[in-house]
C-alpha cells in the first residue's frame, strides 16, 4: 500500500531462429537465457506476504505447419 518496495534494474536475454520453407517453418528459441532472477508480483494480504519469482532459462522447439497451402480456396 506505501508503495515503498523497489528490486534493481534487471534485463533478459532472449532469442529465436526462425526457419522456414514452403508450408514448414522450424524454430529454436530461449527465453531469460542469463537466468536473472526477479519478483513479477508482490503483495501482502492478512498479514501474508505473496511473491511470483521468474520463470528459470527455458529453451525450446517449435514446428509450424501452414495446411492452408493445401487448400483450393
Amino acid at each position: 500500500d506505501a508503495n515503498t518496495l523497489r528490486q534493481n534494474f534487471y534485463a533478459t536475454l532472449g532469442a529465436e531462429i526462425i526457419l522456414r520453407h514452403d508450408i514448414a517453418e522450424l524454430s529454436v528459441w530461449g527465453k531469460n537465457l542469463t537466468d536473472t532472477r526477479y519478483s513479477t508480483f508482490y503483495f501482502k494480504s492478512i498479514g501474508h506476504q505473496f511473491v511470483q519469482r521468474a520463470d528459470p532459462w527455458a529453451i525450446g522447439l517449435s514446428v509450424r505447419i501452414n495446411l492452408n497451402r493445401f487448400s483450393d480456396h
